[in-house]
């Protein structure tokens, strides 16, 4: 019986592992096409797969205006934007439940393997976490 258990665990983190891969590399290919507004939609449906691929569920999303931020991350949008002036970078921010483990390893993945989307901002609502440790997170993506 244990020996079935463990195999059946196994099977199921080899499916999780090829969705978040299959996942990393869709978000790739999309967010070099990111200015493309055909793309977008498809973009945003995409990390939000890879977000429930890391156990995380999106609460909500918005694009916002500029917010205020460090000299660092001033001086990096003004870089990006002189690549494409006709489209400046967008702020989307994305609000999610999950635990910080799972949050951590859907940074760091976005992190590494995309281009174009990249986790600017995070914060944790006070208060937020349940018995389960699952707690409340808005991040904001600069694309």
């Amino acid at each position: 019986m244990a020996k079935e258990q463990l195999e059946f665990a196994r099977q199921n983190i080899a499916r999780l592992k090829t969705r978040i891969l299959d996942g990393r590399t869709r978000i790739e290919e999309l967010s070099q096409n990111w200015r493309d507004t055909e793309n977008q939609l498809d973009t945003i449906q995409q990390v939000t797969v890879f977000l429930h691929a890391h156990q995380l569920s999106v609460v909500s999303q918005k694009f916002l205006p500029a917010p205020e931020m460090s000299a660092y991350d001033q001086k990096l949008v003004q870089i990006m934007n002189t690549h494409s002036p006709d489209k400046p970078l967008e702020f989307w921010e994305v609000e999610v439940n999950g635990a910080f483990p799972d949050i951590a390893s859907f940074l760091s993945a976005v992190n590494a393997d995309s281009v174009h989307i990249i986790p600017l901002a995070i914060t944790m609502n006070e208060s937020s976490e349940s018995p389960g440790g699952i707690m409340k997170w808005n991040v904001l993506f600069l694309i």
